[in-house]
C-alpha cells in the first residue's frame, strides 16, 4: 500500500485564539462550496497545531495549491488568514513559530 505524502501550511491570522472546531467547519464548508465534498475528502484537511497567532493545517500533497487559495481567500472572525510557508515536516515550521516569536519586539 502506497502512502500519500502530506504537507504542512503555516498560516497566521491577527486572531490570538483559534476554536479549532469553528475554524475547521469553516474551512470545510469554503472547500465544498468551491470543490465539492469529493474535493474535502482528496484534500484531507486536518489541523495540527495552534500557538498563539499561529496554525499549522495538514493536507495532501497535490492538493497544496488548492488550499492555499481557500486560506488566503477566506476570512475568519474578520480576520484575514494568512499562509506563510509549505513544507514536508511539522518540524521545521514549529522552528519558524519559534524564531518569528523571537524576533517581534514589543
Amino acid at each position: 500500500m502506497i502512502h500519500a505524502k502530506k504537507r504542512y501550511i503555516l498560516i497566521y491570522s491577527e486572531v490570538w485564539y483559534f476554536e479549532d472546531k469553528e475554524l475547521i467547519k469553516t474551512m470545510k464548508a469554503r472547500i465544498i462550496d468551491l470543490y465539492g465534498a469529493i474535493g474535502l475528502q482528496s484534500i484531507n484537511l486536518k489541523i495540527m497545531m495552534t500557538k498563539s497567532n499561529y496554525l499549522i493545517v495538514r493536507c495532501n500533497h497535490d492538493r497544496v495549491d488548492d488550499l492555499l487559495f481557500i486560506i488566503s481567500s477566506m476570512k475568519f472572525k474578520n480576520s484575514a488568514l494568512l499562509p506563510l510557508k509549505v513544507s514536508g515536516t511539522i518540524k521545521k515550521l514549529k522552528n519558524i513559530i519559534s524564531d518569528l516569536s523571537k524576533t517581534i519586539f514589543f
